[in-house]
């Protein structure tokens, strides 16, 4: 397995905050990918070898606490 070290070195900390209160649920979408929902109501997908949010997802009318992701 690898060392937290190690995975800091490959993905980096999201650089900026994209959830203004807790992440509930995260989901890969593909490697370096995941998409996240939290408290805030708010889904994100998320780059995690940029740091960069991708896409933001608002309009929920509770807080987001599963996620999933399916390919078609």
């Amino acid at each position: 397995s690898r060392s937290t070290s190690q995975f800091r070195e490959i993905h980096p900390i999201i650089r900026a905050p994209v959830h203004s209160d807790a992440i509930g649920a995260l989901a890969a979408v593909r490697p370096g990918i995941v998409l996240s929902g939290g408290r805030d109501k708010l889904l994100a997908l998320h780059n995690m070898d940029t740091g960069k949010c991708i896409l933001r997802w608002y309009g929920h009318e509770k807080e987001v606490t599963k996620v999933t992701y399916m390919r078609k």
